[in-house]
């Protein structure tokens, strides 16, 4: 099998020229009300690629930033840039930094033109009164009160509003009402109906984007004892486009592209489901069944890009259960050794495995009050390093085995606008388009839909402090970032 993680890290953005250059600055004012004493520190920042990514349309996906009527009403800047996030130790500032890194805590965070003043306590509020705008610059202010944005500050980010109001994970355990990843966003779809007689597995299995092809295992999953699988696969048209493709491709026979692939004999009935940002070029292979304490079973990594295999046999040390669903085993990939499980029941508890030598880690901590049995909600890779789902709107960071409530919904991801009756089947990050792709199922009008549409958490700017410094209970504090004209 190729080396999978080292092609991951080595992808890139497609650079877009951004003909005027732009000047970040923040200052932070924190002032202490029982002592009466000031403090501020201020510092320059360093834009990442973000908006180079975040302007690109994504070609049939159709995904612009220029079909989003609230884009096209203000200035970008209230759109782009107009989120804040302040985290607790510095960031990676190379070109192709992204997202906050695992490890790291988001101690506060705001939005523009939203005004907080209950929990969740790291949201900030927009002070509009104290901001303002020009031809030629752009100064957003947040303010957050005693109580609010308690914690140390190392570093400030600008991202997207959506991204500045759903945040990384609040720390105090609480959300505010939630706002869709997708929102402010439009997408086409590749949809595919479920007219065939071996229920083409568009309708309910992992989809896979990589190296500009849409690849989608055929049937769904494989019965035990099976020696093969068989994934159909067809251009996508973002960088490349085939002139002799057609979009409106509907049964496994319109795709013309067919991959069989040879494997060890199962021993169990599994399912196709998605193998995580670390393995790009692959699907992942679960057993469709619940697996008890003490039991082994298996999991094949497939790779599209060379037609291998890899088989890993894993003892299940959890002392419960691990729990399957009709879209197979609570599995999900963390990297090249490690994994999460989920055991018991819809409301189990998480461990993270060694799946390599099958030491278990550690229980993840806290078990998310709202987790489903659900595949789609317990989700893969929100971000390159971090998991996203586990409920609908938490995030999991393996370094810190943890989970944290965000204000976003990873689960009602339908972009169609209409009801389906159907649900995502499958949800990742993919790391070599720099996007969100997700699968929807309608079981009332029997389609399949894949679609892709921007990250709201990417960051715009990293701001490094030269110094730490922390916020507590007896300190107001207030952010103000300008951006200018270089």
């Amino acid at each position: 099998m190729a080396n999978i993680i080292e092609k991951a890290k080595r992808t890139a953005i497609p650079r877009i020229e951004v003909r005027e250059r732009l000047h970040g600055h923040t200052v932070i004012d924190l002032f202490n009300t029982r002592t009466k004493k000031y403090e501020r520190v201020e510092h320059d920042n360093h834009f990442t690629d973000g908006i180079s990514s975040y302007i690109r349309c994504l070609s049939h996906f159709n995904n612009s930033p220029f079909s989003n009527g609230t884009w096209n009403d203000t200035k970008v800047t209230r759109t782009m840039l107009g989120g804040v996030l302040l985290f607790d130790t510095a960031l990676p500032t190379s070109p192709d930094a992204k997202y906050m890194p695992a490890g790291t805590t988001m101690t506060a965070n705001g939005c523009y033109g939203v005004v907080s003043t209950e929990a969740p306590t790291e949201m900030g509020s927009y002070n509009s009164v104290e901001s303002s705008e020009s031809d030629n610059s752009v100064t957003m202010v947040y303010d957050w009160g005693q109580s609010f944005g308690n914690g140390t500050i190392a570093s400030v980010a600008l991202t997207t509003a959506e991204g500045g109001y759903i945040g990384y994970g609040n720390q105090s355990g609480s959300a505010k009402t939630e706002k869709l990843l997708s929102d402010g966003q439009s997408v086409n779809t590749i949809a595919s109906a479920n007219n065939d007689s071996t229920g083409f597995a568009l309708a309910g299995s992992a989809k896979l984007a990589y190296n500009d092809r849409f690849y989608v295992p055929y049937p769904a999953g494989v019965d035990s004892s099976a020696e093969s699988v068989t994934i159909k696969h067809r251009s996508m048209g973002i960088d490349n486009l085939d002139v002799f493709e057609t979009w409106n491709l509907v049964t496994p026979s319109d795709y013309p592209g067919t991959l069989t692939i040879s494997i060890s004999a199962t021993s169990q009935s599994m399912r196709f489901v998605n193998a995580g940002v670390n393995f790009p070029s692959c699907f992942l292979l679960v057993p469709t069944a619940g697996v008890a304490n003490g039991a082994s079973f298996d999991i094949y990594l497939i790779d599209v890009s060379d037609s291998s295999y890899e088989k890993y046999t894993i003892t299940n040390n959890t002392g419960a259960t691990i729990y399957a669903v009709d879209n197979g085993l609570l599995f999900w990939l963390i990297d090249d050794t490690y994994a999460l499980v989920r055991t018991g029941s819809a409301s189990g508890d998480f461990y993270k495995i060694n799946y390599k030598t099958s030491e278990l880690i550690g229980k993840a901590t806290p078990t998310p009050s709202d987790a489903s049995g659900a595949r789609h909600y317990c989700g893969c890779n929100i971000t390159d390093e971090l998991l996203g789902g586990m409920g609908g709107n938490y995030i999991y960071d393996p370094s810190l085995n943890r989970f944290s409530l965000t204000n976003g919904s990873l689960t009602k991801l339908d972009l169609r606008t209409q009801s389906y009756y159907g649900n995502i089947v499958s949800f990742d990050y993919n790391a070599e388009l720099d996007v969100l792709t997700y699968a929807y199922y309608s079981t009332y009008y029997h389609h399949g839909d894949f679609g892709m549409f921007k990250n709201p958490l990417r960051l715009m700017t990293i701001n490094n402090l030269n110094s730490p410094v922390v916020k507590t209970a007896e300190k107001t504090m207030k952010v103000t970032y300008t951006i200018t004209r270089a």
